[in-house]
């Protein structure tokens, strides 16, 4: 239980935190997808798709 306790003593990132940590990994993930989808995908939709979830997962 110590570790718990640690953990909760030291906060956490904030939602900020996590989404300016991540953003670039969004945008990765979908340059990655891209690759795999037809043309008619764009990748500003994939990266907008992704920044909607990470800001969801961050709340």
């Amino acid at each position: 239980m110590k570790g718990v306790a640690l953990y909760a003593s030291l906060g956490g990132d904030t939602a900020d935190d996590l989404i300016a940590r991540c953003a670039p990994q969004v945008k990765r993930i979908a340059y990655h997808l891209l690759a795999r989808l037809p043309g008619s995908v764009q990748v500003d939709d994939l990266i907008q798709a992704g920044m909607l979830g990470l800001l969801e997962a961050a709340r």
